[in-house]
């Protein structure tokens, strides 16, 4: 079960976007290595308020689908390219 805060700290997998990811608010995704993100796989997160990629190393983030972070208040991605 997961709770309503994940936090994935280098974990390659750490959700499998099932039903119980619905429920989550807060997802930090800090320090995680990335080069590229289509903000659209949030899409799995519907009620996701809060998202941290900083320090990520994301140098594009792909708007086309930031629409369907319909809940998000608050987005890091401080010390990114």
């Amino acid at each position: 079960c997961l709770s309503k805060t994940v936090v994935c700290d280098g974990v390659e997998h750490c959700f499998d976007g099932s039903d119980e990811a619905k429920s989550m608010t807060s997802l930090d995704m800090s320090r995680v290595a990335l080069r590229e993100i289509d903000l659209g796989v949030f899409a799995l997160f519907p009620n996701l308020k809060s998202l941290n990629l900083s320090q990520c190393g994301v140098k594009r983030a792909v708007r086309d689908n930031i629409t369907l972070l319909s809940e998000l208040r608050w987005l890091d991605l401080s010390g990114c390219p």
